[in-house]
């Protein structure tokens, strides 16, 4: 029995063993199993990766090819002087390899705006009729009626014969006549500044080194004007010559590379889709005129098609710009295939419904208002980047940091460590400066602006007002200057300081006192409550050995809550700066009292007698402030007095004039203060002169307070003196506008 039991134990033990061992090899079959699924998963991660690579590698190659295509088209405008053998404007002859397309005459092409000229002409009547006259009314149309019968060649450029009667001067006094109109009738959307011989660049890289690449137009309607890039609204290139084809050909081409020039300055700073991410625009648009008939050019990335981005340019039918009487003389000399064909699908059609309403401010009149005119007037009312591609583009790829704490140097970008979300949506423009361009931004849930830099260098003034504006942040946090909560490095090194995100945001002071109306009294109290918080950023810069550099109206934020900031510290002096640079900030400070009466470029005294003619009631305050400004004015500056120099500016021009001449020297202020009084004949006590009381008041200037005028920039306590008469000064300005400003409103609300 005992060896019945042992022989089925050991049997057991076999058994057990065996499913051991099969268990064994199931787990490693099973691990085998798993080690096969996760080489076939990498396999298959790399075929895919493998995959998107290579599709990437085709898009990039064919927005490569856009690129390509885009150059081409910006170089042959060189050549766009040569003859071509071909058909009306036929621009040129496209490379076979190019990706790219022009589609001629036939095309309507879709001109922005439209809707808004539609809404414009059913809201203000009389905007069709307005735009009527500037061609049928007026020297306007007889100078295009004597251009038009001039025999080849007729003067393209002015000379002193041709008393405006020259296809340029034509041109320039038409699009200006109906662009006042439009703004005049519509608002300030169609505002902006007609330029003449405009240039755009842009840099492209090579293996043999730099190409700079110029496209230059005739004329352009500049929205936001720019010291490198201006934001261009459209351009218009003229061309005027025997054969109208060649004309239109050559002036086709011009436009076409201005525009091709534009979209390629775009992708170089954008991402290979010209960031859609970004909201940009893949069009920009031109004009071609003789003077007599208007052409429009769209050159633009179709990116719709499957196979490929493709790149396209449009040429609209030709559209007359002067009633038919006019164009026939234009035109009269010329075979029929050597003249525009008019009639066909019209740029812009009107809905009978605005067409009927402006008809009825026509009165009796017959109006005209020529196809080309409604399309120019379109465009004008567009929205900026409804027309094209801005030049001002920000950088692709960057990361955001938040500031450094106190104590660490901000010039190193490894303090600045903390990442700052910053939305990569749509960062739309908001003006552009002498170095850097603004757009808006949201930086961690909040709006802001980012400020980039257009070229980065070593110590540049972008890093200069970071670190002017966290030196205030750490030694005066409740000075009224924007708050900096965040900056960008360039990559890959990060080395170089490239963009700044700020807070606050807003307008600046003449789009805010625009924006406040015709109400002068109100624009008034408005400014010099303005001045009171400038002067208190600059107190706290002063105070930390600072100087701001650069105070003037635009570098002044008013934020939407009704919240003041001096901004723009790029030029700023961040240590021991001299007291003529304080002088300097004062003195900008005291000069935006012109902003009150909507003239920035008049001097202090000028900004003083007009609104002491305006305001009689704060003549007192005014003459206060006025003599406490003196001792800041700095020799070489903006004269204090345009009306010294007639002799009509009383004693304060007297007194003006020394400060301007000499004053710096102290004691010879007083003397030459006299001098002048008694040259000008204007009566010390009083107010004989335009002057009045400002200018006895003045006078006195020049024999003592004047003193501090260059004896202060010596001295800190004489200095810190004169900012206090200031500031008491301008505060009881500002009580006296603020008391106006509320006795006008209690009037108006009291019972008649």
């Amino acid at each position: 029995m005992m060896q019945k039991l042992k022989l089925a134990n050991e049997r057991a033990a076999a058994a057990e063993g065996k499913v051991t061992e099969v268990t064994d090899k199931l787990v490693a079959a099973q691990s085998e199993a798993a080690d096969a699924k996760g080489r076939v998963a990498a396999a298959e991660s790399m075929a895919t990766e493998a995959k998107d690579q290579a599709a990437a590698t085709t898009a990039q190659m064919r927005w490569g090819a856009v690129q390509v295509a885009l150059l081409d088209w910006c170089l042959r405008a060189k050549a766009s002087t040569a003859k071509r053998s071909s058909s009306a404007y036929s621009a040129m002859v496209v490379a076979k390899w190019s990706p790219s397309e022009i589609r001629l005459g036939g095309v309507r092409v879709d001109v922005p705006g439209v809707a808004a000229l539609e809404a414009a002409v059913v809201r203000h009547r009389d905007l069709l009729p307005a735009m009527s006259q500037c061609v049928q009314a007026g020297e306007l149309p007889a100078k295009a009626a004597a251009l038009a019968g001039k025999e080849f060649p007729r003067p393209e450029r002015p000379t002193a014969t041709t008393n405006g009667v020259c296809t340029q001067e034509l041109v320039e006094a038409l699009f200006k006549a109906v662009s006042s109109v439009v703004s005049e009738k519509v608002g300030d959307k169609a505002g902006g500044n007609w330029a003449r011989e405009k240039e755009v660049t842009c840099d492209h890289h090579t293996g043999h080194g730099i190409i700079q690449i110029v496209s230059r137009a005739d004329h352009a309607h500049i929205r936001h004007p720019h010291t490198q890039h201006d934001v261009v609204h459209m351009d218009i290139n003229v061309e005027d010559k025997p054969e109208w084809a060649d004309a239109m050909d050559d002036g086709v081409t011009q436009a076409l590379a201005a525009a091709a020039t534009r979209l390629l300055y775009a992708m170089k700073m954008q991402d290979p889709q010209l960031g859609n991410a970004k909201g940009i625009n893949r069009a920009a648009y031109g004009a071609v005129t003789d003077g007599f008939t208007l052409v429009i050019v769209k050159v633009w990335i179709d990116a719709a098609g499957a196979d490929a981005p493709k790149l396209r340019c449009d040429v609209s039918p030709p559209q007359p710009l002067w009633p038919a009487g006019i164009m026939e003389v234009a035109y009269a000399s010329r075979s029929d295939a050597n003249k525009p064909v008019f009639g066909g699908e019209p740029a812009v059609v009107l809905p009978e419904a605005a067409a009927a309403a402006a008809a009825t401010a026509a009165d009796d009149a017959p109006m005209v208002v020529p196809q080309g005119l409604l399309v120019l007037a379109a465009m004008m009312l567009a929205k900026r980047d409804d027309l094209g591609t801005p030049p001002c583009i920000p950088r692709t790829g960057l990361s955001f940091y938040t500031p450094p704490p106190a104590g660490l140097d901000v010039a190193l970008s490894g303090n600045w460590t903390s990442l700052l979300e910053v939305d990569t949506g749509s960062w739309p423009l908001l003006g552009a400066g002498s170095f850097s361009d603004v757009f808006d931004v949201t930086a961690a849930g909040s709006r802001a602006v980012l400020k980039a830099i257009r070229h980065p260098k070593p110590g540049d003034c972008l890093l200069t007002e970071a670190k002017a504006l966290l030196k205030l942040r750490d030694d005066a946090p409740a000075a009224p200057v924007p708050r900096v909560v965040g900056a960008a490095w360039m990559p890959p090194d990060k080395t170089l300081l490239v963009a700044l995100v700020l807070q606050d945001v807003g307008v600046t002071l003449p789009a805010a006192v625009r924006a406040l109306g015709d109400d002068k009294l109100v624009r008034f109290a408005f400014v010099v409550g303005v001045m009171c918080v400038v002067l208190e950023a600059l107190k706290a810069a002063h105070t930390a050995s600072m100087a701001h550099g650069d105070v003037r109206a635009p570098n002044v934020i008013v934020a939407r809550d009704g919240r003041m900031v001096l901004s723009d510290w790029g030029c700023a002096h961040l240590r021991s700066a001299r007291y003529e640079a304080r002088r300097r900030d004062v003195w900008g400070c005291a000069s935006l009292l012109a902003e009150a009466n909507d003239a920035p470029h008049s001097s202090l005294f000028a900004a003083v007698e007009k609104l002491r003619s305006a305001h009689a009631d704060a003549i007192p305050a005014l003459d206060g402030f006025y003599v406490s400004a003196l001792p800041f004015h700095v020799p070489g500056t903006a004269n204090v007095s345009t009306a010294a120099a007639g002799g009509t500016g009383g004693a304060a021009g007297a007194a003006a004039a020394a400060a301007d001449s000499g004053a710096g020297a102290g004691g010879a202020a007083g003397t030459g203060g006299a001098a002048a009084e008694e040259d000008s004949g204007a009566a010390g006590a009083g107010g004989a002169g335009a002057g009045g009381a400002a200018g006895a008041a003045a006078a006195a200037v020049g024999g003592g307070a004047g003193a501090g005028g260059a004896a202060g920039a010596s001295s800190p306590e004489l200095f810190m003196r004169d900012v206090a008469a200031l500031k008491a000064a301008l505060h009881a300005l500002r009580a006296t506008g603020d008391g106006m400003v509320a006795a006008k409103a209690a009037a108006a609300a009291a019972p008649s």
